[in-house]
């Protein structure tokens, strides 16, 4: 029987059309869900990270007799079996950058040139513990250093061949896309950072972990630098006579309330990204006992100031100017700059200090 001519009509324009107004509106209230569950994951993946690197930090000061994990050679060390990497010029911040440079070689590239002007304590310490097999799988670069909402970074990652060889026009390609970070954009730094990009951590360790709480006799090592240019919120002075110090874990008085790991930025709860010492400012931190929440920077202290160690008044106050070839987000009050304080970054006492739950 062949079917009637009513069985076969087709759709009319408002039936067709209030189709696809109930999709388009099914689609405007599924794709917001699908971007917060994306963005959560991402969050978990970044306290994840964090948390591989409390592990990394518990088992290696376990075996290294509590020490926090950082570069150890000093101005004496004759450690590699690269000659070149053993003159350290009197500075101990070049024999940091030989260790580190070793380790590279030894883990990455045999080839990769030698450094001798980079302070590398903030974003590469955790090649000491690649190196002894507590973070990581022993090969570079690893992913797990770097923030999933750090596109720089992960960018400098995927094009590793082509950095460490830099400066070639398809290095300075890359670049132009995923800019160096402040400060190391011009001179002879310039080429040796551009190199050592694939290897950058997205999270750094606090100024306390490696260095102490007030300047050592002998030596400068200004860890609150107070300048206003564009980049200056992550620099630090040093003098070739400064002593570093291998700070111990036996001295974090209260491990869950401390601060170890952070990032500069707010990548996750801020819409725009935020300067982490912003108080508004939102992130996933590592404390000392390995536990990772994201805390917000103004339910914290203010932190402290290493020029008068012993006053909790005092703290550290400094400009965040965003360097806009780097991509910085801008400050909250839609100014160039903006003042903040230190918070967690410098805590007052330092590592024997409180950062979150309890008055400094």
């Amino acid at each position: 029987m062949r079917p009637s001519l009513r069985s076969l009509r087709a759709f009319t324009l408002i039936e067709l059309l209030l189709v696809v107004a109930i999709i388009a509106l099914l689609i405007s209230i599924l794709l917001p869900a699908l971007g917060s569950a994306r963005k959560t994951a991402r969050t978990a993946i970044c306290s994840s990270n964090l948390h591989q690197y409390g592990l990394g930090l518990a088992l290696y000061g376990q075996d290294a007799r509590g020490s926090i994990a950082q570069f150890n050679w000093t101005i004496n060390s004759r450690q590699s079996q690269w000659a070149e990497l053993n003159n350290h010029a009197g500075a101990i911040y070049t024999a940091h950058a030989n260790q580190a440079n070793d380790i590279i070689r030894r883990h990455y590239d045999p080839s990769m040139v030698a450094f001798n002007d980079l302070m590398l304590n903030r974003n590469f310490s955790y090649l000491v513990m690649l190196d002894g097999g507590y973070i990581g799988d022993g090969k570079l670069p690893i992913q797990g250093i770097v923030c999933p909402e750090d596109q720089r970074a992960l960018t400098w990652q995927r094009n590793a061949q082509t950095l460490i060889r830099y400066p070639n026009p398809a290095a300075s390609a890359v670049l132009a896309n995923a800019p160096l970070p402040p400060n190391t954009r011009s001179g002879g730094g310039r080429d040796q950072f551009a190199r050592l990009t694939p290897f950058w951590s997205t999270y750094q360790m606090i100024p306390n972990g490696w260095s102490p709480e007030t300047a050592p006799s002998g030596g400068a090592l200004i860890t609150q630098w107070t300048g206003t240019a564009p980049g200056d919120y992550d620099l630090y002075g040093v003098s070739n006579l400064v002593r570093f110090e291998l700070r111990r874990l036996d001295l974090v008085s209260f491990p869950s309330q401390k601060v170890v790991m952070f990032d500069l930025f707010d990548r996750h709860f801020a819409r725009r990204g935020l300067f982490h010492a912003e108080r508004a400012a939102r992130q996933p931190l590592l404390m000392f006992d390995g536990s990772v929440n994201p805390r917000r920077t103004g339910d914290g202290n203010v932190g402290g100031n290493a020029l008068q160690p012993n006053n909790p008044a005092a703290f550290t106050t400094y400009t965040y100017t965003p360097d806009p070839i780097a991509g910085d987000p801008r400050p909250s009050n839609g100014q160039n700059s903006i003042q903040v304080q230190g918070h967690f970054r410098w805590t007052y006492k330092g590592i024997r200090g409180v950062d979150f739950a309890g008055r400094q």
